[in-house]
């Protein structure tokens, strides 16, 4: 068991409930961490994060201790005790 604290903003707040929460789950990877947030935030969750099924959504950014998976692993990336998992939407205006 690991716990890790997820950071949330804009839309996903609302998935989640709120804009901060502390998570101990069984698991070392982000994507371990999303199945869970799933798992205890449902199908709304689901929605934002898997829009196309088992595809991470591309306008989202998730970053672990302010870095950006793309460039760590993807859903791939490790997890440790302590790490701050941020998720937030991409914005973008003209």
């Amino acid at each position: 068991m690991i716990r890790v604290t997820v950071r949330t903003y804009g839309h996903m707040s609302q998935a989640l409930k709120g804009t901060s929460a502390e998570i101990e789950f069984d698991g070392r990877t982000v994507g371990d961490l999303l199945a869970e947030l799933i798992t205890r935030y449902g199908a709304p969750l689901q929605r934002v994060l898997y829009p196309r099924g088992d595809t991470l959504s591309d306008m989202i950014y998730v970053l672990v201790n302010g870095k950006n998976i793309a460039h760590s692993g993807g859903v791939g990336a490790p997890l440790a005790a302590g790490d701050t998992v941020t998720i937030l939407p991409i914005t973008a205006g003209g």
